[in-house]
C-alpha cells in the first residue's frame, strides 16, 4: 500500500475507535482495520503516531475494537477533577462526576477486580445508596481528622480531598435519594431533585457511549457494565477519586455481589420508574435546571484519561 493509503486507513481505524458502539464484528472494514494493526509492525507504529498526537493510546486491540484512554492535556479527556472549579456553579456536573466515580468503584472495588472478565450488574438504587454511605462516611472522617489534635491524617480522607470529592459529598448529601414526579407525565417517574436520577444518568452515560446496556424492564434501573467500561476503569484505577471510594467499597457489608444477575435489591411498595423525566415531553427538571442535552459531554465519545502517573481519569 501506499504512504497515503495507510494514513487514510490509520485515519479511518483511529475514527471507529472514537465511535462507542462501533464493533469489528458488524463492520467488514473496522474488521480489516484491526487485523492491520495487530498483525503489520508498520501501520501500527503509523496508527499510535497519530494517536500520540492526540495525547491518546490504546488500552486493548482485539474483538472489543480499539478501546482508547487519553492523557490529561487530551481535547478528548473528560476529567472530574478538572470539573472542580465550577462544581460550586453547576451542581450538575458534582452530582454526575460523584456518580461516575461511585459507579466505577461500587462495580469494581477490589483491584483484582480489574482483571476478571465476570459480568457485572449495577442497581441505580444499591449504587446510589452506596454512594450515599461513602458520602458519610468521608464527611465523619474528616471531621474526625479536623478534631484531632495529634495531626494524624486519614489516608482515604486526603484522597477524596484531593480530587475535589469533599465538594460532592455535601452536595449529595443535600439531596434526598429519590424524589418521584405525583403530576403530569413526570408522576411515578424518578426526578432530577434527586440523586437516583444522577446515578441512573450516569448509567445512561455509558449506555450511550457503548460500556453498558440496560438489563429488565424499560425504566427498570437495572444496567450491564460491558468489557470495555472494564478497560477503561482499569486504566484509571490510580484516581484519588476512584481509590477512596473503592477503598470504602471494600469494607461494606451491605454492598450485593454485582456479578449475580439474580440478586436485586429490595424496595417497599412501588419501585419508581427510571425513564428520564427530562427528555420527555412534560417532564420535570431539577432545580439545577438542567436536562440530559444540557449536561456536559466529552467528543465524539468520553476516553477516560489514564490513572498511571502524571495523567488522570475521565
Amino acid at each position: 500500500m501506499t504512504a497515503s493509503s495507510d494514513a487514510r486507513d490509520a485515519g479511518q481505524l483511529i475514527a471507529y475507535a472514537l465511535r462507542p458502539k462501533a464493533r469489528p464484528g458488524a463492520d467488514g472494514d473496522y474488521g480489516r482495520l484491526v487485523g492491520r494493526y495487530l498483525d503489520e509492525t508498520i501501520f501500527r507504529s503509523l496508527v499510535e503516531g497519530f494517536l500520540d498526537g492526540m495525547n491518546l493510546r490504546v488500552l486493548h486491540a482485539g474483538d472489543l475494537g480499539l478501546v482508547l484512554t487519553s492523557r490529561r492535556e487530551s481535547i478528548f479527556a473528560y476529567r472530574l477533577s478538572g470539573e472542580a472549579a465550577t462544581w460550586t456553579k453547576d451542581k450538575a456536573r458534582v452530582l454526575r462526576g460523584l456518580a461516575h466515580l461511585g459507579i466505577a468503584a461500587y462495580a469494581y472495588p477490589h483491584p483484582d477486580d480489574l482483571h476478571d472478565p465476570s459480568v457485572r450488574y449495577v442497581d441505580v438504587l444499591p449504587c446510589e445508596d452506596f454512594i450515599r454511605r461513602s458520602c458519610t462516611q468521608l464527611r465523619e472522617r474528616g471531621e474526625k481528622v479536623a478534631q484531632d489534635a495529634s495531626g494524624a491524617g486519614d489516608h482515604i480522607v486526603d484522597l477524596s480531598l484531593a480530587a475535589g470529592v469533599d465538594t460532592a459529598w455535601s452536595e449529595w448529601d443535600q439531596m434526598p435519594a429519590t424524589d418521584v414526579g405525583g403530576k403530569g407525565r413526570g408522576a411515578g417517574r424518578v426526578s432530577t431533585k434527586c440523586t437516583a436520577y444522577w446515578v441512573y444518568r450516569a448509567l445512561q452515560d455509558l449506555v450511550d457511549h457503548g460500556l453498558a446496556r440496560p438489563v429488565g424492564k424499560d425504566g427498570d434501573g437495572r444496567f450491564q457494565l460491558l468489557e470495555r467500561y472494564r478497560h477503561q476503569v482499569a486504566s484509571s484505577a490510580a484516581l484519588e477519586g476512584y481509590q477512596a471510594l473503592a477503598a470504602l467499597a471494600r469494607v461494606d457489608e451491605k454492598l450485593p455481589d454485582q456479578r449475580d444477575p439474580d440478586a436485586r435489591w429490595p424496595v417497599p411498595g412501588r419501585p419508581p420508574s427510571f425513564v428520564d423525566p427530562a427528555s420527555t415531553p412534560g417532564g420535570t427538571t431539577g432545580s439545577t435546571g438542567s436536562t440530559a442535552t444540557d449536561l456536559p459531554a466529552t467528543a465524539p465519545a468520553p476516553v477516560p484519561a489514564a490513572g498511571a502517573a502524571g495523567e488522570e481519569d475521565a
